[in-house]
């Protein structure tokens, strides 16, 4: 095995220049003669705006300019897409699609609408100037929460979406599981509440827009979690002069949970604004903005039903959702908690019929989107909650029901009744190893030595199964640089998750390429040809797919080379770690001498050209983009890979609620080999469970000032164990906390919201 190639390993390359200062964000990008802007906001949840004037706000010391929605609209700009309109409601009749401007022009529609835009020489004079626009408002009744948005004469939102009503949709047989529900012997509800979030990233939203003359484009550097999208929209849909007329590049990004995957109407006011004045504009939000304007997460009510046969075994499960989608159509809300979510619902358990409605209402509130997880979470939580709480009403065990239930290994591959296909899994395997790793036998010994301690104790296990969605495809490029320097290039976007380290090791382990000498180049639109960004936990399949794709041409291409200066035919050559070695001798060469021999063409033996077709003078070993690979999600939609899930527990908490709770997790080793060790097993857990590991460092002091508690390593006493997970995903370990929450333990609650 290569030296920190998959598998091994390595500290994190990116974190020396955080740790040191030396990173660079948005926000600490600074261009010459850059003005500074500042979004006047709505103070409204529902208001009609009479009349707005900007006059003083104009004479203004230092104003360069107050753009409003008439201005847009003069200008014919385009409003904010929803892009993943994918669903229809039941009756076949398409979904309602509001509008959404980048700044209001006649009525808001939540706390935090745009409604000026205001450029002047600092953010000061931005901020000064926006108190002395003079808005004549017309308050209007506001329907802020779901509940109210659904309720019985709710104040209408939208005009032509009567009852506040965006969609209503299911998937399944409805029939089929109303027979399965009038068969059962019982039946088990419940209600669940998935409260909204604030995502809330460490570096907040910037953008720096300037308009080249020269080039006669727009450049946009701007904080994302994947440029195309953002070139798309803002070029194509937007300012409508084309993709290829908007660069977008994309700094190191702290934070993202989904929040960032999405263009917003700043990221398209800079660059307009930049055209206007003839100067670079800046803009940087502040975290009371995110609270107001970040696209936010969940805010559904649940209502479940599971029911049983005599032997206990699940006949039917029908769930019904209601959810908020804010104001406006966010760029993939009417997708995350539709089939996002619905295709998982079931879980790892062989469910005969599943029905699933899902009814999408506006709100008086910020759009709502894809976060952490984007919908899967949430659907394990529905069907762990629900089988934990029907354990409860049949007298069973939580292993037990779960046990009775699996989808067995004899029926793999096994068509979900939506009609995906779960190709293997081993679910009672999985459970064994996880109740013997979590040593589950010796939990009441271990409960009784803590009460005599005052303590309580508790024990619980979540299952999850995991449908990593995301683009159907991705690029990867390779390119040897003449200091033996390998640059690999790809359109996924690190927010934190460590892929300057993981693409490395990937890269490393297919060539044989030392890992020092590999960087990683991404967040840039002009030299990353294509690429759908970081979402939905498909990084890993997609990048490293289309890494070893590349690799294998660079292999190809490298045989051919190293026959030539070994003088030996090409089908001879083998290549391992690094070497190319002609087949039954000890004549071998190294990749990064094949490389460079590649780039000065005329010392080979004969033209690869003329002999062979294979252009290497123009780009020696180098693979250009087109390498790609089909993720789970792509076109021909036969597949849907469903990886394992993981049962976890046991979980120990304090009886005082603000204390700092330990908790040890036992998920199975289902890795064949885990890509890279220290990112997925001490990352994982400590983002998805919101608590540092026993080797981090407490929070940095600009979030202790905020009002969260959050434990931190120095008050934490037992380890956080991990023996391995698959494909895992943050949200995944969130839903194992809650859903052990919810146990019943002598303090567990009936009823939970999530974190």
């Amino acid at each position: 095995m290569q030296k920190f190639g998959i598998g091994q390993p390595v500290r994190r390359v990116e974190d020396v220049r955080f740790i040191t200062g030396q990173g660079t964000f948005t926000s600490d990008i600074n261009l010459p003669d850059q003005a500074m802007s500042f979004m006047l906001r709505s103070p409204h949840g529902h208001a009609r705006i009479k009349s707005i004037d900007t006059s003083a706000a104009v004479a203004a010391p230092g104003v360069l300019a107050v753009i409003t929605g008439a201005d847009l609209v003069a200008d014919d700009i385009g409003t904010m897409p929803c892009i993943a309109v994918v669903i229809e409601n039941s009756d076949g009749t398409p979904i309602k699609q509001p509008p959404h401007p980048l700044i209001a022009s006649d009525v808001v529609r939540f706390v935090g609408d745009g409604v000026a835009f205001v450029v002047a020489e600092t953010v000061n004079q931005a901020k000064n100037a926006s108190e002395l626009i003079d808005i004549d408002w017309e308050e209007l009744p506001a329907a802020g929460t779901l509940k109210g948005a659904m309720a019985d004469g709710a104040p209408q939102i939208w005009d032509d979406a009567p009852g506040n009503l965006c969609f209503d949709w299911d998937m399944g047989d409805k029939d089929v599981v109303a027979a399965a529900f009038d068969a059962a012997t019982h039946v088990t509800k419940v209600e669940l509440i998935h409260n909204r979030v604030v995502p809330h990233t460490m570096e907040t939203r910037a953008a720096l827009g300037e308009f080249s003359e020269e080039e006669d484009r727009y450049i946009l550097r701007t904080s994302t979690q994947g440029t195309s999208s953002v070139q798309m929209v803002v070029g194509d849909m937007i300012l409508k002069v084309g993709a290829d007329k908007v660069r977008v590049m994309t700094p190191d990004v702290g934070g993202g949970f989904g929040m960032k995957n999405f263009t917003y109407p700043e990221q398209a006011l800079v660059c307009y604004a930049a055209k206007k004045i003839g100067r670079p504009v800046k803009w940087t939000g502040d975290r009371s903005e995110a609270f107001q304007s970040d696209a936010q997460g969940r805010d559904w009510i649940t209502h479940a039903e599971m029911a049983f046969d005599e032997n206990n075994r699940i006949t039917g499960f029908r769930v019904k959702n209601d959810v908020s989608l804010g104001a406006y159509l966010s760029q993939f809300a009417p997708f995350i908690p539709s089939l996002a979510s619905g295709r998982i619902l079931g879980g790892v358990y062989k469910i005969p019929a599943i029905h699933y409605q899902c009814v999408g209402y506006f709100a008086n509130a910020v759009p709502v989107d894809a976060y952490r997880g984007a919908g899967r979470p949430e659907a394990a939580y529905i069907v762990e909650r629900t089988i934990e709480k029907a354990a409860r009403e049949l007298g069973l065990k939580s292993d037990e029901i779960r046990r009775i239930n699996f989808i067995p290994t004899t029926d793999m591959p096994y068509e979900h009744p939506f009609g995906f296909v779960f190709d293997s899994g081993d679910y009672k395997r999985n459970l064994d190893d996880a109740m013997k790793n979590a040593d589950w036998a010796g939990f009441e010994a271990r409960r009784s030595e803590s009460e005599a301690r005052g303590k309580k104790r508790g024990i619980g296990m979540a299952y999850y199964v995991e449908c990593t969605i995301g683009g159907s495809e991705s690029e990867g490029e390779i390119r040897f640089l003449e200091d033996d320097h390998v640059e690999i290039y790809m359109g996924s976007m690190a927010s934190g998750q460590g892929h300057e380290t993981a693409w490395a090791q990937v890269v490393s382990e297919q060539l044989g390429v030392p890992f020092e000498n590999i960087k990683l180049i991404q967040g840039d639109s002009d030299k990353i040809a294509n690429g759908f960004g970081t979402a939905g936990s498909s990084s890993l399949y997609l990048s490293a797919g289309a890494f070893k794709e590349t690799s294998d041409v660079v292999v190809d291409k490298g045989k051919l080379v190293a026959s030539l200066m070994l003088e030996s035919e090409k089908d001879d050559v083998d290549f391992n770690e690094g070497l190319f070695t002609v087949r039954g001798t000890n004549r071998t060469v190294g990749i990064l001498e094949v490389a460079a021999r590649a780039r000065r063409v005329d010392e080979l033996p004969v033209d690869p050209i003329t002999q062979h077709g294979l252009d290497v003078p123009r780009i020696g070993l180098n693979a250009e983009p087109g390498r790609r690979i089909d993720g789970p999600t792509g076109r021909r939609g036969d597949l849907i890979r469903l990886d394992e899930p993981q049962p976890h527990g046991p979980i120990r908490r304090r009886e005082q609620p603000q204390e700092a709770f330990a908790i040890a997790i036992f998920p199975p080793n289902d890795f064949l080999l885990p890509p890279v060790p220290l990112i997925d097993s001490n990352e994982l857990i400590e983002h998805g469970l919101n608590i540092p590991r026993q080797i981090a460092r407490p929070p940095r002091p600009m979030f202790r000032r905020y009002p969260i508690h959050m434990p931190t390593a120095d008050n934490i006493a037992d380890t956080i164990l991990l023996s391995g997970v698959k494909n895992s995903n943050p949200p995944d370990w969130g839903v194992a906390s809650r859903c052990v929450h919810g146990r019943r333990t002598p303090f567990a609650k009936r009823r939970l919201r999530l974190p």
